[in-house]
């Protein structure tokens, strides 16, 4: 007897779990906010990654070495720096299982533009300062 109970509550648990997975799904169509997530992310090896710095716009960014841009525009086809040495940048692709931004990876001190485009059109520039972190 106490196993049927123990396995109604697991079942009625498990059901109420399913239903607020459920309840958080979207079609798509509604716009999402966007959720801040933390700072920092700690591997199973115990090191310690930072969070990508979200670029959607013109606005300059000051950011660390080694703190990664990704590039959240919908449409990006292209991105260029100003300065490889200061910025490598990475382009938006698809390897068949999964879509990447397209984005930078802050690599020395220094100043560099990052040129947002889509095929042809600038989108936008954005001034990006790297400081020693």
């Amino acid at each position: 007897m106490k196993s049927r109970r123990s396995l109604a509550v697991a079942a009625t648990a498990s059901a109420a779990l399913m239903g607020l997975g459920v309840s958080g799904c979207s079609d798509g169509a509604e716009d999402q906010a966007v959720v801040e997530g933390p700072e920092t992310t700690t591997t199973e090896a115990g090191q310690q990654l930072e969070a990508p710095v979200i670029v959607d716009s013109a606005d300059p960014l000051t950011v660390e070495v080694g703190q990664v841009l990704d590039v959240v525009t919908d449409g990006v086809t292209e991105v260029e720096t100003s300065d490889a040495a200061v910025l490598e940048v990475t382009q938006p692709n698809d390897d068949g299982s999964a879509q990447f931004n397209a984005g930078a990876t802050a690599e020395s001190v220094g100043q560099a533009t990052l040129k947002v485009r889509s095929n042809a059109e600038v989108l936008y520039e954005v001034p990006v300062t790297v400081e020693k972190g």
